[in-house]
C-alpha cells in the first residue's frame, strides 16, 4: 500500500513548499486521489520502485528496449522521426507496456533498471 501513495505525497509535499498557500480543498482533493489510486491498485509514476505487472501482477516490469533505435523496431515498430519510446516487459510472465517519454509531462521518472 505505501508503495502507491509515494507519488502523489511527493508532488503534494512539492506543492506545499512551491505555493505560498495549500488551501484545504486543495489537500482534501489529493488525498482523494491518493485513496483512489490506492483502490485501483495503480502503479506509481516513479522509476525508483518496483512497477508492478498490471497482467500477473506478481512480475516486476523491466526496461528492454528504449528510443527509437533498432532495439525498439525489433518490437515491431517502425519509427519515424524522433519519438523516445521505452518498452517495459514483465519477469514474470513477459507482459509488454509501451510509453512515449517524449509526449509525457515529466519524463524524469523513466531512469528505470535495465533487465538483467
Amino acid at each position: 500500500m505505501a508503495v502507491a501513495v509515494t507519488f502523489p505525497l511527493d508532488k503534494l509535499k512539492k506543492e506545499w513548499i512551491s505555493v505560498k498557500a495549500v488551501t484545504l480543498t486543495d489537500i482534501i482533493k489529493s488525498v482523494r486521489r491518493i485513496e483512489k489510486l490506492i483502490q485501483l491498485q495503480k502503479n506509481p509514476v516513479s522509476g525508483k520502485l518496483p512497477q508492478v505487472c498490471t497482467y500477473c501482477g506478481w512480475g516486476v516490469y523491466k526496461e528492454v528496449a528504449s528510443g527509437s533505435g533498432a532495439h525498439v523496431q525489433n518490437f515491431g515498430f517502425r519509427v519515424t522521426g524522433n519519438p523516445d519510446w521505452r518498452v517495459l516487459a514483465c519477469d514474470e510472465c513477459g507482459h509488454i507496456d509501451l510509453f512515449r517519454v517524449d509526449l509525457a509531462k515529466d519524463n524524469n521518472w523513466w531512469k528505470i533498471d535495465k533487465r538483467p
